[in-house]
């Protein structure tokens, strides 16, 4: 739908960016421990598959304290000095430095995910279902304009949930980058739900306007039972087929290959089993659902203001405190804190998101 899939696609992106939540830091440590030229790359690459956990010698001796530069004979250690006369890091948050973040595998697998499966989805049921699409908003004479920009934002929406968690993770704050995510996912079924009016979900279980308008004369019951037999149903359920395993395929191989890198980069508790990791992200970001009806309800017993508070208090106690909250809870689960992470807690947040290390302590890179 045009409204939600801005959360939707949204959420998307910090979803994949949660998923890889660990490789991003890996990657960024790498980055920011050399700048020299060539290498600095090679490093980040590595980072990206995690073939430096155990691969070539060359990678691992580029890691080690002392060893000797690729590009001209350069000093490098692993707690933070850079090759000599290497280019300062790029500043976190650059241009630059989302340039480098467009050529990193988990961003281009969210492109090509929003690009080629979920923006062709919302064009075509924009198409088909025009009444529908637009929550009973529009119809096929809406300018060609806004029908463009429904198409761009899909893809756009995808690139900045996951540039904005990925901002947050590389630089220590993993919780706030699940929370990211959560708030993507949450707009999107808050508006589901309740709407602009309170009808969100009217809206959703009509197939066109007709039935939407039909609701104040028919029992709920038999407009959701109708509608889930509809065109537009059956054809939810034939996309649904092919976004959500695809989906599910990227964030899997990205959460189990996370939980394979090793040295500082081991979680600081030891993570459950890669299927209850797997369900316990789904069952974090799927807690908007639950949230949005409670916020529904309260606004429509309250009204928008004192509703809105009311929701926003019991949703932030029982969901997101990290005293109380479910969802925090699901975040210790998934493990995504590492001993590089509870370093840099330790010690405070430098700019780059880089841990402050002893320079004589040399990490340990092998598998664990």
């Amino acid at each position: 739908m045009v409204q939600v899939d801005v959360f939707w696609s949204f959420g998307l992106g910090a979803g994949f960016a949660v998923a890889s939540a660990r490789q991003l830091r890996v990657r960024q440590e790498l980055r920011a421990r050399d700048a020299d030229g060539d290498r600095a790359r090679q490093l980040a690459v590595a980072g990206e598959t995690g073939e430096w956990n155990g691969g070539t010698a060359e990678l691992r001796a580029s890691l080690t304290p002392d060893s000797d530069g690729a590009n001209g004979g350069g000093r490098s250690r692993a707690g933070g000095e850079r090759a000599a006369g290497a280019a300062e890091p790029r500043a976190a948050g650059s241009l630059a430095d989302f340039s480098d973040l467009l050529q990193n595998r988990f961003m281009v697998q969210n492109i090509l995910y929003a690009a080629l499966l979920f923006a062709p989805s919302g064009i075509y049921l924009l198409w088909e279902f025009t009444n529908w699409e637009t929550m009973q908003a529009g119809a096929k004479s809406m300018p060609a304009w806004l029908i463009v920009l429904f198409a761009i934002t899909n893809v756009t929406q995808a690139i900045l949930g996951f540039w904005v968690t990925e901002r947050l993770i590389v630089r220590g704050r993993q919780y706030l980058g699940l929370l990211a995510a959560w708030a993507g996912y949450f707009g999107m079924f808050f508006l589901l739900v309740n709407g602009w009016d309170k009808t969100g979900w009217h809206r959703f279980f009509s197939e066109d306007r007709a039935d939407f308008k039909a609701w104040s004369s028919e029992p709920a019951i038999d407009q959701v039972t109708a509608w889930l037999t509809s065109d537009v149903a059956l054809t939810l359920y034939a996309m649904g087929l092919i976004l959500i395993p695809a989906m599910a395929l990227i964030m899997i191989r990205s959460i189990g290959g996370g939980y394979r890198i090793g040295g500082d980069y081991t979680p600081s508790r030891k993570p459950i089993a890669l299927p209850l990791k797997v369900a316990t992200t789904a069952a974090v970001l799927l807690s908007g659902v639950p949230a949005a009806i409670v916020a529904h309800n309260l606004i429509v017993a309250l009204g928008w203001i004192a509703g809105a508070l009311v929701s926003a208090a019991i949703i932030f106690v029982v969901l997101l405190w990290t005293r109380t909250g479910l969802l925090y809870r699901g975040y210790k689960l998934m493990a995504l804190e590492d001993a590089a992470y509870e370093r840099l807690r330790a010690g405070g947040s430098s700019g780059s998101g880089r841990p402050r290390e002893s320079r004589d302590r040399q990490p340990s890179y092998s598998n664990q």
